[in-house]
């Protein structure tokens, strides 16, 4: 039997999966494969490759003494270009993630495109947000603190979390809009509301968000919600 190959985008989504958990559990796996489109057994081997391959080169980098480097809250240069891109007056706290899905509306953050999914908080605000990047426009979904009824924290794998948030109502909708050109000839990008943009406008009905990210984050975030 011909074992079918991993395409290029699938493995740009299996990279990034792997850099945030390098053994996921056969039911992360399992969602992985729906996610993707591929046999849970072909997941299951790439991922012990890939393990193989980061050990060898685990090894070989060895003697530099690079300790990983804790999340912290201070503004890298990458927190800032996703400043730029999000247009947010207040300040914003990122949450890393990998995806999230509203009913049957599916979003995956890829390596190639660090931009399609980004979640964050806006304490001005009172608020949690969705940043979804497609065909090179801005939409966005604003979740008020006070309409999250219910948050369900689970270990999805070492590091990753999968948090399902309940609402009490949908969430507000906005779509990026250009404003009057600056004096250096740029144009500013603001936030418009709209309607529901998922597909179906699955948001308006289900009330349900799933989010899988960093354990840490989202851990700290449900604790003060």
């Amino acid at each position: 039997k011909k074992r079918s190959r991993v395409t290029p985008e699938q493995l740009v989504h299996l990279e990034r999966y792997f850099t945030v958990d390098r053994s996921p559990t056969a039911a992360r796996r399992r969602e992985i494969s729906d996610l993707l489109g591929m046999q849970e057994r072909q997941t299951q081997i790439w991922f012990q490759n890939r393990r193989a391959k980061a050990k060898m080169l685990d090894g070989k980098v060895k003697d530099c003494s690079a300790t990983e480097v804790p999340l912290d809250t201070s503004p890298s240069k990458h927190d800032i270009d996703l400043h730029n891109i999000i247009h947010e007056d207040d300040a914003v706290t990122f949450l890393p993630c990998t995806d999230l899905s509203v009913g049957t509306w599916r979003r995956i953050a890829t390596t190639v495109s660090q931009h399609d999914l980004i979640a964050y908080v806006c304490e001005g605000k009172q608020s949690l947000a969705w940043f979804i990047l497609s065909g090179g426009n801005g939409f966005k979904m604003e979740i008020p603190f006070h309409r999250i009824v219910r948050t369900d924290f689970t270990h999805a794998s070492p590091g990753v979390a999968r948090v399902v948030f309940t609402l009490s109502e949908p969430p507000l909708f906005y779509l990026e809009h250009p404003m009057a050109p600056r004096l250096d000839g740029k144009t500013k990008l603001s936030w418009r509301q709209c309607s529901d943009w998922t597909e179906g406008a699955q948001a308006t009905q289900v009330l349900r968000h799933t989010l899988f990210g960093s354990a840490p984050q989202l851990s700290h975030l449900v604790q003060r919600l």
